[in-house]
């Protein structure tokens, strides 16, 4: 018997202080993830915001940050499915 297709999307979040919030991101581009998560994640992505526009953090560390924020989502994504690999799992 043939398996099936591996169908997968893109995810793409934009950060910043001008941006639509992350839930209404993924909720326009079909992701289904934890609200609570979502909610952490976003007070991140504020903050990250609020110590850039203050001086606090350089633009390197912004976009590690962000980069980690995005892998986290990525994971929970994978999780939610049931297709994350134990071994793939970060830790942040």
């Amino acid at each position: 018997m043939a398996e099936k297709p591996q169908i997968y999307k893109t995810l793409a979040l934009h950060f910043g202080a001008l941006v639509k919030p992350l839930q209404q991101q993924l909720k326009e581009q079909g992701f289904k993830v934890d609200p609570n998560f979502v909610k952490n994640q976003q007070k991140n992505a504020d903050a990250i915001v609020r110590l850039r526009i203050a001086g606090l953090l350089n633009e390197a560390a912004v976009k590690s940050a962000r980069k980690k924020i995005l892998a986290m989502f990525e994971h929970e994504i994978e999780r939610s499915l049931g297709t994350a690999k134990k071994k793939a799992c970060r830790k942040f």
